[in-house]
């Protein structure tokens, strides 16, 4: 017996048609800097997102590194950063720094990680990872509590990252509404689950269906908060 959940993420583009909803991909398509994908957004959410960046900017400077060029230094930044996240929610980090120390040696070309420093020390990063199409939020964490570092860190530098790389789309993760506010729609995921007591099989089924009406309604009522420009504006 199997169940089909369906739940939530947020997504953004690095294109102009697929903000318009086509599925086809031209060149000239895409945005030509992080201006032109602001360009797009109402007037307000423009203000407030220069306004954040300017905010960071003067106090921040911004570092990608592939897997390989991960120095022990920043390695240890880094999982000192994701330990702090999960430490504000009374838990420890569920992954070690073997593993991140492994991903960054086998998964070089795949493996991205966005070093944020303040006074020439890295003081917060972001992990991510890319394919040919797609560039993956998933770990973000700061030695610290930096106002607006956050936003930095982990939506408008990918923003750019796929503006500058040509790639179709940014996922960042699951939750969190204020991603709305900064263009990311969001958008159905599926996940497939076993259960072998049929008891219980039927009381998440059940459980699935209505959260599935659920989810449409709050779906449509998210889409009606994105930041675009209206056909008429």
């Amino acid at each position: 017996m199997a169940i089909n959940f369906i739940g939530l993420t947020t997504e953004t583009v690095a294109t102009k048609y697929s903000l318009a909803g086509a599925l086809d991909i031209e060149p000239e398509s895409y945005f030509q800097d992080f201006d032109d994908f602001l360009s797009v957004l109402t007037a307000r959410k423009r203000k407030m997102i220069k306004k954040e960046r300017n905010k960071v900017s003067q106090l921040f400077s911004f570092y990608w590194k592939r897997g390989n060029e991960i120095t022990d230094d920043e390695l240890e930044a880094f999982y000192l950063s994701y330990q702090s996240t999960y430490l504000k929610r009374g838990r420890a980090g569920y992954l070690n720094k073997t593993f991140f120390k492994q991903i960054f040696s086998t998964m070089a070309n795949k493996v991205r990680l966005l070093l944020c420093n303040y006074e020439d020390k890295v003081v917060a990063s972001a992990l991510y990872f890319v394919d040919d199409e797609t560039l993956y939020g998933r770990y973000w964490g700061a030695l610290g509590e930096f106002e607006q570092l956050h936003f930095e860190a982990c939506y408008y530098q990918g923003i750019e990252f796929c503006i500058e790389h040509k790639l179709k789309r940014f996922n960042p993760g699951t939750q969190g509404e204020h991603k709305i506010a900064r263009g990311f729609k969001p958008i159905e995921t599926n996940s497939l689950h076993t259960l072998a007591l049929e008891p219980f099989h039927n009381a998440v089924e059940q459980f699935c269906i209505e959260e599935a009406l659920h989810n449409s309604s709050y779906m449509q009522a998210c889409d009606e908060r994105l930041p675009y420009k209206k056909a008429d504006n």
